[in-house]
């Protein structure tokens, strides 16, 4: 258990009594920042048998000199876990540096996890030793359980903010360790009970996710030289803007900073007040050069996420155009996860674009196979 005392100082205390349900629940709402004391949990890869179901690396980065190193070997190190077969992966950066867990289904000699972890810190040239590269379960256990890594995704007292997920692909291991019944249960409640601010937390999960649709990773605008801040956001801001709605690239921006490897002067909210500013001159730039007969539509639409989807689908109608191709696809799902909305918000926007004649069904979807496909008919885009 991980917590701060009344004098703010860092304790990680062995829980004796609390149960590990009790523990998940209360480092979960801390992460969602809705827990009236932070908390952490952090667990142990080893149990009374010797055994361990993960396996982890810890990837120290506590100066700007070992920044980038840890970053590339973290980089290479999930690279190679994840063509691991049997294997799940999480990659992700905990505020003072880089994690990667191996997750398997069944549990495993703790002699055989060092074994392997060794052989990847070898293989990317990695250095075991504390500040460098530290494996879990440790090489050389001075306890009954070594040390514990924090939890993935969970707050860091040292930092006050969660972890941020990069990559994970625990998906199919999760769903076959309970009863199918009991999962789609889960899931249904699940989509039922999905809040905005949770669908938020879900692209922190799953950032790298986010950046794919941009076509780059997110290292690309990772602020890690002094002086570069301002410049490294209106990139990120220029790409954004053509693929992703407000809210989303909102999410972005404060992941860029969170994740910045040098000190800037400005500070977190000075970061994303730039955001709003440089946005919004660039919605302004958009709206004047519409077309007439297009600015009469776009002036139609009611809320951000719809003015956001009508510019992301003439982009794509764009994109289309240049490559030569009469139509372009719009899967609801992709079109949500550009806007961080749900499914059935994203599928009501699609249906108001095309009620509105702002696009036009070319051909229907195929299920479990191609998305619809539509054509822009108000320009030649």
């Amino acid at each position: 258990m991980g917590f701060r005392n009344e004098e703010g100082n860092i304790i990680y205390r062995r829980a004796k009594t609390k149960s590990i349900e009790d523990a998940i629940s209360w480092s979960i709402s801390t992460a969602f920042g809705t827990a009236k004391s932070p908390f952490t949990v952090a667990f142990y890869a080893n149990n009374d048998a010797g055994k361990s179901r993960w396996g982890g690396l810890d990837f120290d980065c506590h100066d700007g000199a070992s920044a980038d190193r840890a970053y590339l070997w973290s980089r290479d190190a999930f690279r190679l876990l994840v063509n691991e077969p049997g294997m799940s992966v999480i990659w992700e950066y905990s505020g003072r540096g880089y994690h990667c867990w191996a997750v398997c289904i069944h549990f495993r000699p703790v002699q055989q996890w060092i074994a392997f972890l060794k052989q990847i810190a070898f293989r990317i040239g990695a250095e075991i030793g504390e500040g460098k590269c530290e494996i879990f379960p440790a090489d050389t256990i001075a306890r009954q359980y070594g040390h514990a890594l924090r939890a993935p995704g969970s707050w860091n007292p040292k930092t006050g903010t969660p972890s941020r997920i990069f990559f994970d692909n625990l998906d199919p291991l999760l769903e076959s360790t309970v009863p199918q019944v009991n999962a789609k249960a889960s899931r249904r409640r699940r989509r039922a009970s999905l809040l905005p601010n949770e669908l938020h937390q879900q692209l922190h999960d799953k950032i790298e996710q986010v950046f794919s649709i941009l076509r780059e990773e997110s290292s690309e605008y990772m602020i890690q030289a002094p002086a570069t801040r301002h410049q490294k956001l209106k990139n990120l801001i220029g790409k954004a803007f053509w693929y992703v709605g407000q809210q989303t690239a909102r999410i972005l921006v404060a992941h860029q900073y969170d994740t910045k490897l040098v000190s800037t002067e400005a500070n977190r909210d000075d970061h994303l007040h730039e955001f709003e500013n440089l946005w919004k001159g660039m919605v302004d730039l958009f709206i004047r050069e519409l077309p007439p007969n297009i600015k009469a539509s776009y002036d139609a639409l009611a809320t951000e996420n719809e003015r956001d989807a009508f510019r992301i689908i003439r982009s794509f109608a764009h994109g289309a155009n240049s490559d030569n191709k009469p139509d372009f696809p719009i899967a609801v799902e992709n079109l949500g996860k550009r806007l961080g909305i749900t499914y059935p918000g994203a599928s009501k926007i699609r249906q108001k674009l095309t009620g509105l004649g702002v696009i036009h069904l070319s051909q229907p979807h195929i299920p479990n196979s191609k998305a619809a496909t539509y054509v822009w008919p108000m320009e030649r885009a």
